[in-house]
């Protein structure tokens, strides 16, 4: 869910307890004006610049955080793979991510506890009208027949562990093109 700046401010007004801590500035105010009214620098003043100064930048520091945090991309999720009928190759369908366009090339990885070990190579296919992915992993790693059958029967836990990783756009690659 994409939010507006000012969106993001009042949930960070609110997160840092805005409503609450401006009544008890509020009522504190009030409390040295009742109590304290003759001293000469008016601390009710004092009070009441103190707390909005604080509420500003407890907000704008939460609004900063939680934009950073919602700033960090994560790889996409395999939702389905199969074989292709026709070639063999395996084919899967991503969640929807800004990371992927269609024609790059990416590269399929496997983690094996603290490695992640390369099994394949292949290009997004398609980006289809509800934002998934679909990928064809064209060129398989020799050695990992066993990964890549269970990938390509739709196994759960072998999808788990498989990350797809944008690479570069398979047109320069076959045509040989360089940037700059």
């Amino acid at each position: 869910m994409k939010k507006t700046f000012w969106a993001l401010l009042w949930s960070s007004f609110m997160q840092v307890n805005g409503p609450i801590v401006s009544g008890l500035s509020i009522f504190s105010s009030f409390l040295f004006w009742i109590f304290l009214p003759t001293k000469s620098v008016s601390l009710v003043y004092v009070v009441i610049i103190g707390w909005t100064a604080a509420i500003v930048i407890l907000t704008l520091g939460q609004a900063t955080y939680k934009s950073f945090k919602d700033s960090e991309i994560e790889l996409p999720r395999i939702i389905d793979s199969k074989r292709d009928r026709k070639t063999g190759n395996i084919v899967c369908v991503l969640e929807p991510s800004i990371l992927f366009s269609q024609g790059i090339m990416v590269s399929f990885y496997y983690a094996d506890g603290n490695f992640e070990v390369h099994i394949g190579i292949g290009q997004v296919i398609l980006i289809q009208r509800d934002g998934k992915i679909q990928v064809l992993l064209n060129i398989p790693t020799q050695g990992y027949e066993e990964i890549l059958e269970g990938f390509g029967n739709n196994n759960e836990s072998i999808k788990r562990k498989i990350y797809i990783k944008p690479t570069m756009n398979i047109d320069m690659l076959v045509k040989g093109e360089r940037n700059g």
